[in-house]
């Protein structure tokens, strides 16, 4: 295996594993917790929403699940990949 694979290999783990651990916390806060704070902009544009499962069922698990769901697998399926491509060299 070339270093630029065994890089790429490493960069995969480590950042698959930091995105499974984010989307981890995020699914367990907002599924333990029933809100969702979003923020964006800044200064006088800044918005903030705050999703609960009581008010806004749909919207609520559409957010849960692209901020929570999706980085979690996601980052798990690089983590493994990175770990495999290591581990058949």
């Amino acid at each position: 295996m070339t270093m630029l694979r065994a890089g790429f290999a490493v960069a995969m783990i480590i950042f698959g594993l930091a995105s499974a651990l984010l989307g981890g916390v995020v699914l367990f806060s907002a599924l333990r917790t029933g809100t969702i704070t979003v923020s964006y902009g800044s200064g006088a544009d800044a918005v903030k929403q705050v999703l609960t499962y009581a008010g806004e069922r749909t919207r609520f698990l559409q957010f849960t699940g692209l901020l929570g769901l999706m980085p979690f697998l996601i980052g798990l399926v690089f983590a493994r990949t990175g770990f495999r491509a290591i581990s058949r060299s």
